[in-house]
């Protein structure tokens, strides 16, 4: 049993360093938006950030919040992708199938990725139904009279699985 603990631990070490290796390369302010059925990961330098984030960013720009306000509004997400598309040349952009990734020229300093939520949901909604058909199976396969490695029913059978050769254990009670 331990060694799919150490096996799922070392993968998730792996990922978790894979991450941090690529996120290293990227711009320091990071957001995470929803927006139209889509996961939006925004990375952007720090002016860049002042319009995604103004409350937690320094103003540097005046008037360019409501008239008599000193206070710059916060862009929505739809704001953020138009600005972030025409700031990117055509050669660093991509779109296919929803997903879609953005990279300025440095001097604007951002990186946008989207993700559909499709895209999630469904390898997520397979690994979960394969979990649960391989919980099923596992469970049948422990009733008596089936064989503990591939489920098939020894009923008929005395000492070997005729389906994997596994040798059959026979219960105590009926030794004897």
């Amino acid at each position: 049993m331990k060694r799919p603990a150490v096996a799922i631990l070392s993968t998730l070490a792996l990922l978790l360093c894979v991450g941090a290796w690529i996120r290293s390369y990227l711009p320091e302010n990071f957001f995470l938006r929803l927006h139209k059925g889509s996961l939006v990961l925004i990375f952007a330098g720090e002016q860049y950030a002042e319009g995604i984030d103004p409350a937690n960013y320094p103003v540097s720009m005046v008037g360019l919040g409501p008239p008599g306000s000193s206070r710059r509004l916060r862009e929505d997400t739809a704001q953020v992708l138009a600005r972030a598309r025409l700031s990117a040349s055509r050669n660093r952009q991509w779109r296919a199938m929803g997903f879609e990734v953005i990279a300025s020229d440095m001097r604007f300093g951002h990186f946008v990725v989207v993700i559909p939520f499709w895209a999630i949901f469904l390898p997520l909604a397979g690994l979960t139904s394969w979990a649960w058909v391989r919980w099923y199976r596992r469970r049948e396969w422990q009733q008596p009279g089936r064989c503990q490695k591939c489920g098939y029913d020894l009923r008929a059978t005395s000492d070997r699985c005729p389906e994997c050769g596994t040798p059959v254990k026979v219960p105590e009670s009926l030794e004897s």
